[in-house]
């Protein structure tokens, strides 16, 4: 009977271990997200930002062409590929920055347009059909007919386009649109990022010295991050991240993550070479950062619930180098949509976009 038991006792041992393995297997499958390219087809465009408004609607901004006098370009994902959107004469924005869809037919774009050397602010709204202006903020006097304001813009599921602008005298306002009506909340911190909950009414606007929360009814100021912001992701109101880098006296400022638990914001280091303008997500911790390239790969940096590690996107064997530039999560699933470009030679390249798996 002793010896019964001892195989009991060895065989139970052995299912232990195959259980361990089992249950081990999915957990190192987080470690290497899945990527597919899904560049757009002949496209001499860099891509510098993406919004995904749902699964079969995202929309991204670029320069078109490489000989010093760039296009503008608007590229449209209907979940499968790509395709242009049409200019319409006069109401183009040379150099795009920003892009925040609010609909299929409510799509904004901000930048900016050189005048004998001279950068002037652009904005254009999209219908469906066509360009038009977008209706400038309160209190805002057009320095060329035209021209309106520029930086970041946010959509949220209401209806509602956000931006910022800043004030000469301190602290900066945030700008609400809505049913063609603008809506002013002075605020005390400089705020210069925003990104929108995905897929919802809520929208973080993030500075050195504090971030504020629409709840979707008021303001809520959230404190200090602890880093300087270049990046902002959220996964709900108790749970976001700022990418930027960490201020240190005397020295100079490092890469670094400030977490947000619905109490208190928590920062850590990241890799020494990260590059923190754009961060998202799947939605349940595992983050992607589009890191420096350099190669004929887009390189990103991803973090798996406790550590970071680099990893690359598909080769572009005809590219010199390849660079993904901005991440947007398509709502209420874990795939993320990315956008870059990746050069040939100085004068030639084309637009590249990766759907990625982090789990």
């Amino acid at each position: 009977m002793t010896r019964f038991r001892g195989v009991l006792r060895a065989s139970a041992a052995a299912l232990a271990v195959i259980a361990a393995l089992a249950a081990a297997t999915p957990a190192q499958a987080l470690l290497t997200p899945s990527f597919r390219a899904v560049d757009p087809p002949g496209d001499p465009t860099t891509l510098w930002e993406v919004d995904v408004l749902d699964a079969a609607h995202a929309y991204a901004v670029g320069w078109r062409g490489y000989d010093g006098s760039p296009d503008t370009s608007v590229l449209r994902w209907d979940g499968s590929s790509w395709s242009r959107l049409p200019l319409t004469a006069g109401y183009d924005v040379p150099s795009p920055c920003c892009v925040a869809a609010v609909a299929p037919d409510q799509v904004y774009v901000t930048g900016s347009r050189t005048i004998a050397d001279v950068s002037w602010p652009r904005s254009a709204y999209w219908n469906g059909s066509a360009w038009s202006e977008i209706p400038p903020p309160p209190g805002w006097t057009p320095r060329l007919p035209g021209d309106e304001w520029t930086g970041p813009i946010a959509a949220t599921k209401d209806g509602s386009l956000w931006s910022i602008r800043f004030r000469n005298t301190s602290g900066t306002d945030i700008l609400r649109l809505r049913q063609g009506s603008w809506t002013v909340y002075p605020r005390t911190e400089n705020l210069g990022l925003l990104r929108a909950v995905d897929g919802g009414d809520q929208i973080v606007f993030a500075a050195e010295n504090g971030v504020v929360l629409w709840d979707g009814t008021a303001m809520r100021s959230l404190g200090r991050p602890g880093v300087s912001p270049r990046g902002v992701y959220v996964e709900g109101p108790g749970r976001i991240w700022v990418s930027g880098y960490q201020p240190r006296p005397n020295r100079p400022a490092t890469p670094a993550i400030a977490r947000y638990d619905g109490a208190r914001w928590t920062v850590s280091a990241l890799p020494g070479d990260a590059d923190t303008a754009s961060i998202s997500g799947d939605g349940e911790g595992h983050l992607i950062l589009p890191n420096s390239g350099g190669t004929t790969a887009p390189a990103y940096l991803y973090f798996d619930g406790a550590s970071w590690t680099r990893v690359s996107g598909p080769a572009r064997p005809s590219a010199g180098y390849a660079g993904a530039y901005a991440v947007d999560r398509v709502p209420g699933t874990s795939t993320i949509l990315s956008v870059g470009g990746a050069n040939v030679t100085n004068l030639t390249g084309f637009a590249i976009s990766e759907l990625i798996s982090p789990r």
